[in-house]
C-alpha cells in the first residue's frame, strides 16, 4: 500500500480489497473535530501497528451515530469533506468511512469485530470512553475490553489528552466556540476551526462601500461560531491564505427584516473575483457582536474600525499586512 497516502474507502469490501491480505490494528469513533485527544488516539493507532508490523486503520462515520441512536445529535464541529481532510495527514494507511445507520446501530460487538476480523483485525486502539455494539451500552470500559480480548482482539486505551489541565472533549468545544472562545478551541483542537464553502454573488453593498466580501455557502452545516458576530479569519483559496475580516449575521442595516443567516469575508488587500471558488475559512477571534446602524455612513466608520482590528490581530501574530 502506497504510504504516502491515505485512502478513504466506503465498504469492508473496499478496505479488504486495500489492505491485500495485511492485518491491520484499528481504531473507531465519530471523531467530531478531529480535536487532540482523538489526534493521540490516531497517532497510538499508527505506533502500535508498525510495532506489530501491520497497517493501520481509522474506522469512522458520515454522520454523528447519535442522530440514528438517541434521535438528535449535538452540532457538528467538522463536516465529513472537513473531517476527512484532518484526518488524511495523521498516518494512517487507510480510512474506512461508514454510514450510520439503523442497520450499522443494530450489530452487537461480536457482529461488528467479527466481520472486522474476517478481513484481517488484529488489535483495537480506543479512547478512554470508547465503546460500540447495540449490546453493550453502559457496561464498563474494563469488561467491554475483556469482551473483545475474548473475542481475540486486545484493546489498548488511550487516556484523556488536557493540555493546561483542561481535559479536550468535542462537547467543551463546542461550548467554547458557541460562547466565542476560538483561540480556547483552537487550543483543544490542535488547527484552527474551519468549514469549506462556496463563494456565491452577494448583493454588491459591501463593494459599494469599499469592502467587497466574498458570500460564502457551506457545503455542511452551519458555523458554531456566535451568530451576529464580526470575527478576524482567514480564508484559504487556490493553496493561498489569505487575511480576512470575517461576519456572519442577517446584515441588519442593509435588511432589517432578513433573518437568512450569512457567512461574508473581507479579504484584506486582495482584488479580484472569487464567484464559484471553493474555499476554507478559519475562524480565529471574536471581534464584536452585530448592531443595527443608522445609516450606511455609520456602517462603514465602524467596518474602518473592525478592518484596523483585524489587522492588529494578524500583525500580533507575526502577519504584514
Amino acid at each position: 500500500m502506497d504510504q504516502t497516502l491515505t485512502p478513504t474507502l466506503l465498504s469492508l469490501r473496499e478496505l479488504s480489497e486495500a489492505l491485500e491480505g495485511r492485518p491491520f490494528v484499528a481504531t473507531v469513533g465519530s471523531f467530531d473535530g478531529v480535536h487532540l485527544g482523538h489526534q493521540a488516539v490516531i497517532e497510538r493507532t499508527v505506533c502500535e501497528a508498525k510495532r506489530v508490523g501491520a497497517a493501520s486503520v481509522v474506522i469512522t462515520f458520515d454522520g454523528h451515530p447519535s442522530a440514528v441512536l438517541h434521535k438528535s445529535a449535538p452540532p457538528l464541529i467538522t463536516g465529513t469533506i472537513e473531517k476527512i481532510r484532518y484526518l488524511a495527514p495523521l498516518g494512517a494507511d487507510a480510512i474506512l468511512l461508514l454510514p450510520f445507520t439503523t442497520e450499522l446501530a443494530a450489530l452487537s460487538m461480536s457482529d461488528f469485530i467479527g466481520a472486522l476480523r474476517e478481513i484481517g483485525l488484529q488489535r483495537m486502539v480506543l479512547g478512554y470512553d470508547s465503546r460500540f455494539g447495540c449490546d453493550t451500552s453502559g457496561i464498563p470500559f474494563d469488561l467491554f475490553d475483556k469482551k473483545m480480548a475474548a473475542l481475540g482482539v486486545p484493546v489498548e486505551r488511550v487516556a484523556p489528552v488536557s493540555p493546561g489541565g483542561v481535559e479536550v472533549s468535542s462537547s467543551r468545544i463546542r461550548k467554547l466556540l458557541a460562547e466565542g472562545h476560538i483561540p480556547e478551541a483552537e487550543a483543544l483542537l490542535g488547527h484552527p476551526y474551519s468549514l469549506c464553502g462556496y463563494v456565491a454573488e452577494g448583493r454588491q453593498i459591501g463593494r459599494q462601500m469599499g469592502f467587497p466580501t466574498a458570500n460564502i455557502v457551506p457545503e455542511g452545516a452551519a458555523p458554531l461560531i456566535p451568530r451576529d458576530a464580526v470575527l478576524a479569519a482567514e480564508v484559504l483559496l487556490d493553496g493561498v491564505t489569505y487575511p480576512a475580516m470575517a461576519y456572519y449575521g442577517t446584515a441588519p442595516t442593509i435588511s432589517a427584516n432578513d433573518r437568512d443567516y450569512r457567512i461574508e469575508a473581507f479579504l484584506l488587500d486582495f482584488s479580484g473575483d472569487l464567484y464559484g471558488d471553493r474555499v476554507e475559512i478559519s475562524f480565529l477571534l471574536y471581534l464584536r457582536g452585530d448592531k443595527r446602524f443608522d445609516s450606511l455612513d455609520e456602517l462603514r466608520a465602524q467596518l474602518l474600525e473592525d478592518e484596523e482590528a483585524t489587522r492588529d490581530f494578524f500583525r500580533g501574530r507575526g502577519r504584514g499586512v
